[in-house]
């Protein structure tokens, strides 16, 4: 749990740190657009700031997904005992097919629509 915080506080310093050194954040620019265009102001090779970005953001979803679902288990089992985390991933979770038919919709809809109507989305379909 340390290292998270750890993690989390050093990519969200230096994060901050980039869109203020670069101006980035008079852009207009909201979510990880302005995020893409501090860090292509920034690095030296042009382009290749949003490539780091979006690599950046497919990992950490990735890593988020994996964490949340064994927290979830681990909550289970304390509130439950251990035969509940059988139920838990049998009947609490979507299959792989719907879940990642999900990730895709929210990941093409994302692309196209403005960051506002992509949380109007999310916590609409939750």
């Amino acid at each position: 749990m340390t290292g998270t915080f750890i993690d989390t506080m050093v990519i969200c310093t230096m994060t901050g740190l980039a869109i203020l050194i670069t101006g980035a954040n008079t852009s207009g620019l909201e979510g990880a657009a302005v995020t893409s265009l501090a860090f292509n102001r920034g690095l030296i090779i042009p382009f290749i700031g949003e490539y780091i970005v979006n690599i950046g953001l497919i990992f950490f979803a990735f890593t988020t997904i994996i964490g949340w679902n064994y927290y979830g288990e681990r909550c289970m089992y304390y509130l439950a005992g251990i035969r509940s985390i059988k139920i838990y991933k049998d009947h609490l979770h979507y299959s792989y097919c719907d879940w990642s038919i999900y990730v895709i919709t929210v990941y093409l809809y994302s692309c196209r629509y403005r960051q506002w109507s992509v949380w109007q989305f999310l916590t609409s379909s939750v």
